[in-house]
């Protein structure tokens, strides 16, 4: 099954193309996933992003009318990470960037990542935040259970990747990020990580040394993608929270099987101008489509 899964990853091609087809996806987006670039050191980083890259840029130019991609970065090296931003920019293909989880314990808010959010923001190339594995003093504390499986539940899929991931946007508000940096835009799966279910709460966060309100740019700098998360009353949650011009369709291929995630999405009772946004619409604008 881990090799099927591997397969599927790393077809950009005619195999792609017919699981799409068999489905009704127009287009995707591909990236890599799972944390990958962001466990290197600085070397190694800078030499398997851009060979991943290379890669994916291949795949689009034999396929531009199926697909596009989100560019794997040296975040390990923000520098280099930051030209590689503009050199896939300028490449073509590319509409986004992908960063997998924490930087080996470090988050994008600290000083030494700021040339990545400059970078993002000049090139309109937004950032998805994938979920990762929660630093090792964080499993050492929160997930220290006895029975191996349920740690592994409770660190990953089950809770902790979703938490790690919304404490990442959180910590990019509370640093101001998004006043630096007001056109930023970042993605993120899962109906939001859990955010949406804060944000009343974060209305009641002392606003400090930002402009707005955590939920205001929790509405206008981040989106939202299905990304395997098939609750109804979840999603009716979530786009009463943020909107119909702030969610995604996504799927999460090839880990769930991709018809199921489309008759799941297909199911969910809305509007037909709402499903159109969610389906295509909402992306094409954010990654100038």
């Amino acid at each position: 099954q881990y090799e099927k899964a591997c397969q599927g990853v790393s077809d950009i091609g005619e195999g792609r193309i017919r699981m799409m087809d068999s489905v009704g996806l127009d287009m995707q987006v591909l990236s890599l996933c799972n944390a990958n670039m962001e466990t290197l050191p600085p070397d190694s980083a800078v030499y398997y992003s851009r060979l991943s890259n290379e890669i994916l840029s291949e795949g689009i130019r034999k396929h531009p009318d199926r697909f596009r991609g989100l560019a794997a970065l040296p975040t390990a090296a923000p520098e280099e990470a930051a030209r590689e931003i503009e050199r896939c920019k300028k490449l073509g293909g590319f509409v986004g960037i992908i960063i997998n989880g924490h930087i080996n314990g470090h988050y994008l808010d600290e000083p030494q990542f700021e040339p990545i959010l400059e970078a993002a923001e000049k090139w309109n190339m937004p950032i998805y935040i994938h979920p990762a594995i929660p630093p090792k003093p964080i499993l050492a504390t929160y997930y220290n259970v006895p029975d191996p499986y349920a740690q592994n539940v409770l660190a990953t899929g089950g809770w902790g990747w979703h938490i790690e991931t919304g404490v990442h946007v959180l910590r990019l508000i509370a640093t101001g990020a998004f006043d630096r940096h007001p056109d930023l835009k970042v993605v993120v799966g899962h109906l939001g990580e859990g955010l949406p279910f804060f944000m009343n709460r974060l209305y009641n966060a002392t606003k400090g040394n930002l402009k707005k309100p955590y939920p205001e740019y929790l509405k206008e700098n981040i989106y939202y993608s299905i990304a395997g998360f098939h609750d109804s009353d979840l999603f009716e949650f979530v786009l009463k929270k943020v909107g119909e011009d702030h969610i995604l369709f996504s799927t999460d291929f090839p880990f769930n099987p991709p018809k199921q995630e489309v008759d799941i999405f297909n199911g969910f009772e809305m509007g037909q101008q709402t499903r159109e946004k969610i389906s295509h619409k909402n992306a094409e604008r954010l990654f100038h489509l």
